[in-house]
């Protein structure tokens, strides 16, 4: 082989490793990239929750009605979580039971009937854990129900929050789905902050 030749497979050699070095690097940047993009779709999702949040917040802020604050968080919890069904349950004065003073998700009229009707005894097992400083009720899709809740709240799946301080309650939220929707919907679940989702 003459020097020519030899100077040609080595400038095709060299051209080959510039060639892989080139296309490693384009691989590593086409990773990269897609990684920020992952970054922020997760950050504009963030900040699209903290924006309806802030307007939640100006919601509740501008008026001392119940029912109209109870009014913008079943707003929020079915535009924004995407959950079927809120209850709110307000503790009444006379007795210490609470009972329904707002809600949505329910379509058909009979079940929003039955549902609106719902009285929760301030000593009903149901809240008893609540009443003993438990953060939250939840009951999932897979899990048991003794206390035949679902049926009451007419939710396959529901996640129930007191309202007020550890002392009192003053109101409860129910969030959930209904057996024949789950699949349309996120599935009910609290996360480690105590939140929803």
């Amino acid at each position: 082989m003459n020097d020519f030749g030899s100077q040609e497979t080595g400038a095709h050699a060299k051209l080959r490793l510039e060639n892989e070095t080139l296309s490693q690097q384009v691989k590593r940047l086409i990773k990269a990239e897609s990684k920020l993009y992952e970054y922020q779709e997760e950050l504009d999702a963030q900040l699209n929750e903290y924006k309806n949040l802030y307007e939640l917040n100006r919601k509740i802020h501008s008026t001392f009605d119940i029912r109209t604050i109870f009014g913008h968080a079943i707003e929020y919890v079915i535009h924004h979580l995407e959950y079927e069904r809120v209850v709110f349950f307000l503790q009444q004065e006379d007795t210490g039971d609470y009972a329904v003073c707002a809600l949505d998700g329910f379509y058909e009229p009979q079940e929003k009937d039955v549902v609106s009707q719902l009285v929760i005894g301030k000593h009903d097992p149901f809240i008893l854990p609540l009443v003993h400083g438990g953060e939250y009720l939840l009951c999932q899709a897979d899990s048991e129900d003794p206390l035949a809740y679902r049926a009451k709240l007419l939710m396959h799946e529901y996640l129930v929050y007191p309202l007020g301080s550890h002392a009192h309650h003053f109101a409860l939220m129910a969030v959930g789905n209904s057996a024949v929707n789950t699949r349309f919907f996120p599935p009910v679940r609290a996360r480690e902050d105590g939140g929803l989702r």
